[in-house]
């Protein structure tokens, strides 16, 4: 088997680049130059889904070598050259009348620094995940906002010259932005790499020292927010720019933080998330530079929102990487540099999703090479009695004496942590493995179920977007007070938009009531009322829990909550107002059972080497499903599927080492 390479390289006489081309055979010619015949050692590569033997974590950057002959001095000219971070193609070909095509191109990523010997020249070479260990966010505040009215503009003071851009991507609670004029209390969220401004889908809520401040409005330009006159306790926005604007200082000097997403919670999911990163900040083309089938697959299997927010230097592989691993994804270039995506999880697991095995390996493709290997994760082989997911990430924890009295437990255990958490058990694992360890698993994904601070989108700021029928209505501190006409059975309602999300199943409202007669809750869908339960002859300042059961409907346009008089000519207050919509996706507990039950189930790994032509042919690499059969031994009689997740290639031998779990 012949080995072609062309390999990219910066000549810093012309400040042009080059392509030198070299192979394993003389005299070969591929109609656009011959080829120098001075591979000394064949393309040796190592990949996998995560670290050796690891069914999680951070992504592994694939790495190889080529040893190049150089005794008679003929690269010795290149030593000048530019190789970091070029690209480099590697074909196997079968003869020198192959044409180089698609089909046997082995091999595309990146070269680093070249190491010149007197008798080779090595070349050390990476797969297209290093291209993303670059920074995500390197725009900061020019600082030059100074002088009596802010004229200075949106780039922050003097003294917040420096500071990091920050950047939102998917859904995130409780995050703290950047002050971009001081004098005028705007804050900003959201910038692209080159430091401008850009839009938020929305903003969920405003909390100062824990404390809610209400919604006034949106402005299109920055300018005008500036100019806007907002009361004492309210925000006000733009969406537009990434913005918000306060009406009154921060008590204190306290925290201003926010929940926001950057789009509609269908465009919130991990596959999602990741896309954008990848063409925001990377600049990849979609299906150019990545797959989108399995991060297709990975939101349809847990359509939960995620979230990530930058505000410091992490890399864009470091982000793709944690966005992934919150929902149990794998990301690992293909031959041709394509990033691809998958599900770590049980191989039956993966095939009830469709996913097929691409072959079956027997005793004749690995002779006696097989062999049983531990396990790499923390359990080392042995299944895990319990498994803590770490989740709904708090982005901007603050210590409990800086908050207001006033916070609720809730909301205050919220401020306070860095995520919130579940734990799911088998004790029954001890029985058989009394050593079964407990494993912990940090997730961005969001927790949407009934905690005020998340659902700040569901929870009523008393402000505007309340509609009235036959009434009015006068906000006076934090109650809202409904007067109707007298006329007719009057309403107050206030109408969320779903952008298609599902809106059914256990749902939950809260809320504050004072009356002297009745008041009857309802909630509507699609304009059609769902539920209705009076409340009877309530108290001052009496707290009303309603937990409710919806019937199905899978996607809606729009869902409302109402309160209505039982008299035509009785007045009410309402406030504190919360109500919560059934969430969309896997619930943390949900992927906390997910990942136990992959965690406590008794599950092998095997190692064997099989030849590379084969590999090649049948598309058997990290991230495959093959099935394992042998007449003899580990019970694999009739045949059993595994998981690839991780490939040694020999190149001088033309072997593969496979790395298989399940």
């Amino acid at each position: 088997m012949i080995e072609v390479i062309q390999l990219e390289i910066y000549n810093p006489t012309t400040a042009a680049l080059e392509t030198l081309r070299v192979t394993s055979a003389p005299d070969y010619f591929d109609g656009e130059g011959f080829y120098l015949p001075i591979i000394a050692e064949r393309f040796d590569y190592s990949e996998r889904l995560f670290d050796r033997g690891a069914t999680s974590g951070e992504a592994s950057v694939g790495v190889g070598t080529v040893a190049l002959g150089n005794t008679d001095g003929i690269l010795d000219k290149y030593k000048t050259y530019g190789f970091d971070g070029r690209a480099i193609r590697i074909y196997r070909l079968m003869s020198k009348t192959e044409p180089l095509s698609d089909s046997n191109l082995y091999f595309t990523g990146t070269v680093s620094s070249p190491e010149f010997g007197w008798k080779e020249v090595i070349l050390n070479i990476q797969n297209r995940m290093e291209i993303l260990n670059v920074p995500m966010q390197e725009a900061t505040l020019a600082g030059t906002n100074s002088g009596a009215g802010g004229d200075g503009g949106y780039e922050g003071s003097e003294e917040s010259k420096d500071q990091i851009k920050p950047q939102v991507f998917g859904r995130c609670a409780c995050v703290e932005g950047v002050v971009v004029n001081q004098f005028w209390l705007m804050y900003g969220f959201n910038f692209d790499r080159e430091g401008a401004r850009k839009p938020v889908y929305k903003f969920y809520s405003v909390h100062v020292k824990g404390m809610p401040y209400f919604y006034s409005s949106d402005y299109a330009t920055a300018d005008a927010l500036k100019a806007a006159t907002i009361g004492a306790g309210y925000y006000s926005t733009c969406v537009a720019e990434g913005l918000i604007r306060l009406g009154s200082v921060p008590a204190d000097n306290g925290k201003v933080v926010v929940a926001l997403a950057d789009r509609a919670d269908a465009e919130c999911t991990a596959g999602a998330v990741v896309a954008r990163v990848l063409e925001d900040n990377a600049e990849f083309v979609a299906t150019q530079d990545f797959s989108t089938d399995g991060l297709a697959l990975l939101d349809n299997f847990n359509p939960c929102t995620v979230g990530y927010y930058v505000t410091g230097n992490e890399s864009i592989a470091s982000v793709v990487n944690a966005l992934l691993d919150s929902v149990g994804g794998w990301c690992v270039p293909n031959e041709k540099g394509v990033f691809e995506f998958g599900l770590i999880d049980l191989p039956a697991v993966l095939q009830g999703l469709g996913q097929q095995s691409v072959f079956e390996l027997s005793s004749y493709h690995w002779a006696d090479s097989i062999e049983r290997a531990p396990v790499g994760d923390e359990g080392k082989s042995i299944p895990a009695t319990a498994v803590t997911l770490y989740h709904t990430k708090n982005w901007a924890t603050q210590d409990a004496g800086a908050l207001a009295g006033a916070v609720p437990l809730k909301d205050r255990e919220f401020f306070t942590k860095e995520f919130r958490q579940v734990k799911a058990e088998d004790a029954s694992v001890k029985t058989v493995h009394p050593l079964a360890p407990s494993l912990e698993f940090y997730s961005l994904m969001n927790d949407l179920q009934p905690f005020s601070l998340l659902n700040a989108r569901f929870t009523s700021n008393l402000s505007s977007e309340w509609q009235t029928e036959n009434g009015s209505w006068t906000r006076t501190n934090d109650w809202l007070e409904f007067t109707p006409d007298g006329f007719s059975q009057g309403t107050i309602a206030q109408e969320l938009l779903l952008n298609g999300g599902a809106f059914y199943g256990d749902t939950e409202v809260q809320f504050k009531v004072a009356a002297t007669y009745p008041v009857i809750c309802k909630i509507l869908r699609d304009g059609g009322e769902i539920f209705s339960q009076t409340i009877a002859a309530p108290t001052v300042d009496s707290e009303v829990t309603l937990q409710v059961s919806l019937p199905p409907a899978i996607s809606a346009t729009t869902a409302s909550i109402q309160f209505c008089t039982v008299d035509e000519n009785t007045s009410f207050k309402i406030a504190n107002v919360r109500w919560h919509l059934a969430r969309v996706g896997k619930s943390p507990e949900e992927e906390c059972n997910r990942r136990l039950v992959k965690e406590s189930t008794f599950t092998e790994r095997y190692v064997m080497d099989v030849a590379d032509p084969v590999c090649q042919q049948h598309g058997i690499r990290p991230g495959r499903l093959v099935t394992l059969q042998d007449d003899k031994r580990f019970g694999l009689e009739e045949g059993k599927v595994f998981l690839v997740i991780g490939a040694d290639r020999d190149g001088d031998s033309m072997t593969t080492t496979l790395d298989v779990w399940g």
